[in-house]
């Protein structure tokens, strides 16, 4: 009697599993670590997206903003142009602000892009602006909330007797100055002054009617005019 062989041969029946290549296996863990270590790099490379505040079209110069001119998008930007930037949430800080370049469609907007504010003079107050000279005003140090003693001081014209210096005001407050950078050009308060860099050429002070007719008298004179810094004790540093 024949006997018939089962179509599943021992060999093909119990034939060993097959393993992957160990260096295939390699390969495919050192191209994942890789792609891990890429990431990794451009997290820190890359900032954290922020929302600030961009055109949601083009702008003219000297447009009034509304709520529809702007809107809030997510960007990657570094935090020095982050910080000059508007945050997406601030839309009621730009609403009726006037700007004072033009910006297109998408541009983020910056407070550097407005026009300024038009200055305000208390009631029975003036703002008078006098040149000075960096060496005579505390070294250029003096800035925008700055209480001063302004002094004139005689031009010595040779070797004579030395004339004093008089007080012209005394504990004036400074609202802006003006300083000229390496260029020449004349930068107005605000960002110049805070950072403190530039030779002083100017000075704006809030007075009275009388105290600003002392002060003009005494920018007028052959003295020049010297700034002292008032401490916060009241005396003169």
């Amino acid at each position: 009697m024949a006997v018939i062989a089962s179509p599943l041969s021992p060999t093909r029946a119990f034939r060993p599993p097959r393993y992957a290549d160990g260096r295939i296996v390699f390969a495919i863990g050192l191209s994942a670590a890789s792609m891990l270590a890429l990431v990794l790099g451009l997290r820190q490379v890359l900032p954290p997206q922020q929302t600030v505040l961009a055109a949601s079209h083009d702008l003219a110069v000297g447009a009034v903003i509304t709520a529809n001119d702007v809107t809030p998008v997510r960007v990657n930007m570094p935090d020095s142009m982050l910080q000059a930037s508007i945050a997406g949430d601030a839309t009621d800080q730009v609403v009726g602000q006037h700007l004072g370049v033009a910006v297109h469609a998408g541009q983020v907007l910056a407070s550097t892009l407005f026009a300024e504010g038009h200055t305000s003079v208390g009631p029975g107050r003036r703002q008078l602006t006098v040149p000075v000279e960096p060496y005579t005003a505390s070294g250029g140090r003096i800035g925008p909330g700055d209480l001063v003693t302004v002094l004139a001081v005689p031009r010595q014209a040779g070797a004579g007797t030395v004339e004093r210096a008089a007080v012209v005001l005394d504990g004036v407050r400074v609202v802006d100055v003006g300083r000229a950078d390496s260029s020449g050009t004349v930068l107005s308060g605000g960002t110049a002054s805070t950072s403190g860099t530039g030779k002083l050429t100017w000075v704006t002070f809030d007075v009275s009617v009388d105290e600003a007719a002392q002060l003009e008298a005494a920018a007028q004179s052959s003295a020049h005019l010297n700034l002292a810094l008032v401490g916060g004790d009241g005396q003169a540093r």
